[in-house]
């Protein structure tokens, strides 16, 4: 058995780790802020995360996407969510996402 081999072995022996481990941390974040109370504030800053993930690091989104699903039945908005709104990002690496529009206009058409 070469070398090559023994590592192909160990890598299937070894646990999958996530692709993205700080969505770990925040995830667990935002459970530990809808557990006090404030679901409403953990779904906005779950959505703000997908939109910046989704094109970018879909698998990764798909998380909070599902955090959402989750959540969302157990709300009660104290204002509407945004419509098409615009997030913006602080960290340069990642670019400026727009919600999709419910209006059912591309962003091309407006």
């Amino acid at each position: 058995m070469n070398s090559t081999s023994k590592h192909r072995i160990a890598a299937r022996n070894e646990p999958v780790r996530p692709a993205f481990p700080i969505a770990d941390l925040l995830l667990e974040s935002l459970h530990s802020l809808a557990q006090a109370g404030e679901a409403e504030n953990a779904c906005r800053l779950a959505g703000r995360t997908y939109a910046l993930l989704r094109t970018a690091q879909p698998d990764v989104a798909r998380r909070f996407d599902v955090f959402l699903h989750r959540l969302t039945p157990r709300l009660t908005w104290t204002e509407p969510p945004r419509q098409a709104g615009h997030i913006v990002s602080h960290d340069p690496a990642i670019a400026d996402a727009r919600l999709p529009s419910t209006s059912g206009e591309r962003e091309s058409d407006r």
